[in-house]
């Protein structure tokens, strides 16, 4: 069964492929990689694998599909587009175009990117062809503009997938074999009472109802660590944050020998390959953020949490949580919108920027949002900002539900025993107490719904979702990523283990 393998670039993943070709046989034949500069983990024991397990396939990194004089490389293959396929792959074409925002900080026009959308369309129907794959493994769901498009196209042409993603819990990851979470069947243990529920999962699952993720909780510290000051005091603090970054982009672009060599990854479809060309994208962008980031602050309001809402906490763009989980509804106004003309009478819309939406670091974020983003959410009378001061936790707590696109804040708002809306592809979407939105209608009806369900229902609702992704294999004690490897309390050779397993079982025969 020819396989092709989709954003390898931590040495878990390499160690998986690693034992799949010495103990399952797997015919690997084409891999989407990364290079040494982002590479996870120990990039020789990365390197040895590639070298005596990896060396007779076809490995393309990054760096081919990320800079213009690469990409043009792919201009003398054999060109098997057709009107009919340009067609049928109009929606390719479109999310191909919002997730190349990432790679062009300082914005080049809709017809460049498109040039290299067919130069990429047509090579990866050239690999699909040359190879015969049947059937694509991702790690991760794909999100950068080419594995993206590799991946839609696969989903085009009814391609077998094995997707592995992310999962709140510390020791476990998904396993799915469909392009969106399945869901439960309506009939399955309907009438289980919730003992027996819990009876019928592992000892390792349950306990992790009961505990905080570290790997969750180790991701927050380390990104507040990298977030612009939200204190009462912070302004001034914020600016100096600000100036310190622009000052060492200067510094960086003018001295770049004295400094780790890295992918200019803001920028790349630019064709700028200059380090000081790029500090000054940069911190073009980073003025945008600090612009931003003072205007939120300035329109933000104390909430009062004593009337009845729903907390919407928006999602950090651009990111796969939105772009391409989120589908329309990257979009996050649309969602606002929809959420504010479903509201009871008396109920309020509570929204929260995503602090990291100001982070410095993320750059390409200052393509997402402008003033008048902020400005049209104002214009809505049940909709109020809310504080970056204002703790998740705390809004969580008091909220009659809480709506995400695709967030772990959903999950975190069924732990603390209260339903949520999502409006893309979350991972805990089966669950009975989310409710999945697509329209003004289903959002209606899913607020009227899950208004009248307790926490003792909702406890019961997870618990279900839990055994039927467990029973169906879906639910795996094994990390996707090198980091949650070591967060996990199972030993490395033991979630690799596991996880093959998953996999053989969702492979083409």
């Amino acid at each position: 069964m020819p396989l092709a393998v989709i954003d390898v670039y931590h040495q878990f993943h390499f160690e998986i492929l690693q034992s799949l070709i010495l103990n399952k046989g797997l015919d690997i034949r084409y891999i989407i990689s990364g290079v040494n500069d982002n590479f996870h983990g120990d990039k020789d024991v990365i390197n040895s694998i590639i070298q005596s397990h990896l060396a007779d396939i076809q490995i393309e990194t990054i760096d081919d599909f990320l800079f213009p004089e690469n990409l043009i490389d792919f201009i003398n293959e054999s060109y098997k587009l057709t009107n009919t396929d340009l067609d049928n792959y109009a929606e390719l074409e479109l999310l191909f175009l919002k997730l190349s925002d990432r790679s062009t900080a300082n914005a080049i026009s809709v017809q460049n990117r498109r040039k290299y959308y067919f130069l990429l369309l047509n090579h990866f129907i050239n690999i699909l062809d040359k190879y015969n794959i049947n059937q694509l493994l991702c790690f991760d769901t794909p999100h950068s503009f080419f594995s993206s498009l590799l991946y839609h196209l696969a989903l085009k042409k009814n391609i077998s997938i094995i997707r592995i993603e992310y999962h709140y819990f510390s020791n476990y990851c998904l396993v799915v074999n469909t392009p969106q979470f399945p869901k439960i069947p309506e009939n399955y243990r309907k009438d289980d009472n919730e003992q027996i529920l819990r009876d019928s999962l592992s000892l390792q699952l349950l306990a992790q109802l009961n505990n905080k993720s570290s790997f969750a909780e180790s991701y927050i510290v380390k990104e507040q660590k990298k977030l612009t000051s939200v204190s009462i005091l912070g302004e001034g603090k914020m600016f100096f944050q600000f100036l310190f970054k622009y000052i060492s982009n200067i510094i960086i672009g003018l001295f770049p020998f004295i400094y780790k060599k890295h992918i200019h990854h803001f920028t790349s479809l630019t064709g700028k390959k200059s380090e000081l060309r790029y500090r000054v994208d940069i911190n073009k962008a980073l003025i945008k953020l600090y612009q931003l980031n003072k205007h939120y602050k300035k329109i933000a309001q104390e909430s009062d949490l004593s009337v009845p809402y729903i907390y919407y906490g928006m999602h950090m763009q651009p990111e796969k949580t939105t772009t391409p989980l989120g589908g329309h509804f990257d979009n996050q106004l649309a969602a606002i919108t929809i959420l504010s003309q479903s509201l009871p009478n008396g109920w309020k819309l509570l929204v929260k920027e995503h602090p990291n939406q100001f982070n410095f670091r993320k750059v390409a974020n200052q393509s997402v949002r402008d003033i008048y983003f902020y400005k049209a959410i104002q214009k809505l009378a049940n909709v109020e900002l809310v504080s970056l001061n204002l703790p998740s936790s705390e809004l969580i707590k008091k909220a009659r539900m809480v709506a995400t696109i695709t967030g772990t804040l959903g999950w975190e708002s069924l732990m603390a025993g209260k339903p949520a809306l999502v409006f893309g592809d979350a991972y805990y979407r089966a669950c009975t107490a989310v409710g999945n939105i697509s329209d003004l209608s289903s959002c209606k009806a899913e607020i009227l719904r899950l208004s009248e369900i307790d926490a003792k229902t909702i406890s019961k609702a997870v618990l279900r979702y839990l055994a039927y992704y467990h029973e169906m294999g879906i639910i795996v004690e094994a990390s996707n990523w090198e980091s949650k490897v070591n967060h996990s309390s199972l030993e490395r050779k033991d979630q690799i283990k596991n996880l093959i397993e998953s996999i053989n079982n969702f492979s083409v025969e």
